[in-house]
């Protein structure tokens, strides 16, 4: 959560925006690697380097989101 209001407050940074997948909280679009990299930064200090994994359908990366409650929706889905 403290990843989300970070991009509400700031904004999504140039090269960091999503290209075939968002994720979709309270009727607002994120980026997932970003959310996850940010998340990453406020629990243990080390942001990740979003190059280092991969996003996508299958990807680890969307598992763990979904896992944790949530929603990732195509460029495409409705909002």
């Amino acid at each position: 959560m403290q990843a989300i209001a970070e991009i509400d407050a700031q904004g999504v940074p140039i090269g960091a925006e999503s290209t075939g997948y968002d994720l979709l909280y309270a009727a607002k679009r994120y980026p997932p690697k970003l959310v996850l990299s940010l998340a990453a930064k406020h629990a243990n200090g080390t942001e990740f380097d979003r190059a280092q994994f991969t996003g996508g359908e299958d990807s680890s990366a969307f598992r763990l989101l979904r896992a944790l409650g949530f929603e990732i929706v195509t460029k495409g889905y409705p909002s």
